[in-house]
């Protein structure tokens, strides 16, 4: 079975119109078709829009022309890989889980940070444990998360002391720290 979105030697200017893409020896670049028309016999005026220098030109091709040229179907379908759209949306929502924390004073000297109102939902919705990672392949240790220390019930991280010595070795006051929240189990603090 031959792939519908590729022709790979088209006789017929049929296969071609606007919004094909167009490769081959005869443009030092892929091309897009802008207009079709006939030109005589065997032979079609075709538009063409150069996809990187953007420039536009009129050409002249013959059938022969057309059998040395690939036509791509660059029309959007909806028939593609669902693994590979599961794929993205999981890249998609762990970019959504990753906040940026500015050290200010407290942060930095006293060992915790407060999760804002707008990654609540990332974060365990009970009091409890949880694991810091320290750097991307760095170490663990263990913390705690606290929903009675800020009025409004948002998290707040506790690290205690070893969180405080890992900031303080590896950033300054006010230094931003990316906090990665996409894993249900690790939280992942790392540089920006």
């Amino acid at each position: 079975m031959t792939d519908p979105t590729h022709a790979d030697r088209p006789t017929s200017p049929d296969l071609l119109s606007a919004g094909h893409l167009l490769t081959g020896p005869l443009f030092d670049e892929p091309v897009r078709v802008a207009t079709v028309q006939a030109g005589g016999p065997n032979t079609w005026v075709v538009g063409v829009v150069g996809t990187h220098s953007e420039r536009f030109r009129s050409v002249t091709l013959t059938v022969e022309d057309l059998a040395c040229l690939t036509i791509i179907d660059s029309s959007r379908t909806y028939d593609g890989d669902g693994r590979l759209l599961r794929l993205g949306l999981q890249a998609y929502a762990e970019s959504l889980a990753t906040f940026d924390l500015t050290l200010r004073q407290t942060y930095y000297k006293m060992g915790f940070f407060n999760i804002g109102v707008g990654y609540d939902r990332y974060v365990r919705q009970t009091e409890g444990p949880v694991q810091l990672r320290l750097g991307r392949d760095g170490a663990e240790i263990a913390a705690r998360v606290d929903r009675r220390a800020n009025p409004n019930g948002t998290p707040r991280v506790m690290g205690g002391a070893q969180l405080t010595r890992w900031l303080q070795a590896n950033f300054r006051p006010m230094d931003t720290v990316a906090v990665d929240l996409s894993s249900q189990d690790v939280m992942i603090l790392d540089r920006k």
